[in-house]
């Protein structure tokens, strides 16, 4: 299993269930909020404003994963307006000692809402400048919706979930054969 990666979580806010049958705005649930907010540690609570501001950024990343996964390239104006979300980020060096001897990390200066939203932004912004924006995924099963990081060797994973969506696709099939 891969570790979290901010981007891909901002972008799956948005919640659509593998049937298509129902959908939920994640960011309007103060409780899965606060937890979201908490996991990556960032204690702030937005207002209603700060809150708009993360909706914009989930829908021009999204835009941005459905022109990545379709083969192309993010455009112009999309580039300008997650720089612009970036220009929020300051961010100090800290190396720390792991299993493999030292990393170099970066923390925001900040933990102000301004902050959030570069961080967001600078985690979507890695994975296309570290050229792993390919390895970002929208599930298969078209009302699913999920974006998940696909970790396997191969690079070949279609589905957020084998047992859910993958299972939905695979009954799909079957009936339409028969």
């Amino acid at each position: 299993m891969s570790a979290r990666i901010l981007a891909v979580e901002v972008v799956n806010s948005m919640w659509y269930d593998h049937l298509g049958k129902r959908s939920e705005d994640r960011l309007d649930r103060t409780d899965w909020l606060d937890a979201f907010l908490s996991y990556w540690s960032f204690p702030v609570s937005p207002d209603g404003k700060q809150i708009e501001r993360l909706k914009a950024l989930r829908t021009l990343l999204r835009e941005m994963l459905d022109r990545t996964t379709a083969g192309e390239t993010v455009t112009e104006a999309q580039l300008t307006q997650l720089n612009a979300y970036m220009a929020g980020s300051l961010r100090t060096p800290d190396l720390v000692s792991n299993d493999n001897g030292y990393a170099l990390t970066y923390r925001p200066v900040a933990l102000d809402w301004a902050a959030f939203l570069a961080e967001a932004a600078l985690s979507f912004a890695d994975l296309l400048a570290d050229q792993r924006i390919n390895r970002v995924k929208i599930c298969r099963n078209s009302v699913c919706k999920w974006v998940f990081y696909d970790d396997t060797k191969n690079g070949r994973r279609q589905w957020c979930s084998s047992d859910t969506c993958g299972n939905v696709a695979r009954v799909r099939r079957h009936r339409d054969k028969h």
